[in-house]
């Protein structure tokens, strides 16, 4: 509905969540994107994603609240203080405090991935955003999906409750590489 109401591509409407979860606005990524004038768009359009935006707002603000005062967060106390230090004010410290959780976050849970696939034999090529690349190694033992259940159920251990999918980068990771295959069968003629 973004896109649609602002006349802008899939990827540019993605962004706009994530500068408001990052403590941005809705007027800064109108600028990022370039939108330029907004009055000649669907009204109706605008005002869902303009009421989309504020609860959004509203929701990030309150978990971010409950989150900094939560006590496995309480190394953002230091952090807050080198951001006055470095002149940030109010809102502005906050803000940037939700991004590092959250970074912090996913951190945590790529570790116990990357320990889990790395104990059964699997080797992690790379981590890659929300996820990460894998190659079967010649002592693996599990399959990826066993790897997958075993990894969701470490992370409940410690408190996360993730629910692990395979992705197709270029085919699913027991079929040839496309491009690989192409190239050998231009090989072959």
């Amino acid at each position: 509905k973004i896109a649609q109401a602002h006349n802008v591509e899939p990827s540019d409407a993605k962004r706009l969540p994530n500068i408001i979860i990052n403590g941005g606005t809705y007027s800064t990524w109108l600028k990022k994107v370039e939108c330029g004038d907004i009055s000649r768009f669907n009204t109706d359009s605008l005002k869902e994603v303009k009421k989309f935006i504020f609860r959004l707002g509203t929701e990030v603000r309150a978990l971010r609240d409950e989150l900094l005062r939560h006590k496995r967060f309480q190394w953002t106390s230091i952090d807050r203080e080198k951001l006055k230090e470095q002149g940030r004010r109010g809102g502005q410290v906050d803000a940037a405090l939700l991004p590092r959780i959250i970074q912090y976050c996913e951190n945590e849970v790529l570790r116990i991935l990357h320990r889990t696939f790395h104990q059964v034999g699997w080797v992690v090529r790379s981590k890659v955003f929300d996820g990460m690349i894998v190659e079967r190694g010649s002592n693996c033992k599990s399959s990826l999906e066993e790897t997958m259940r075993e990894s969701e159920s470490r992370c409940r251990f410690d408190g996360w409750d993730v629910k692990l999918v395979e992705k197709e980068l270029h085919g699913l990771q027991d079929q040839p590489l496309r491009s690989v295959q192409a190239a050998r069968n231009a090989m072959k003629s």
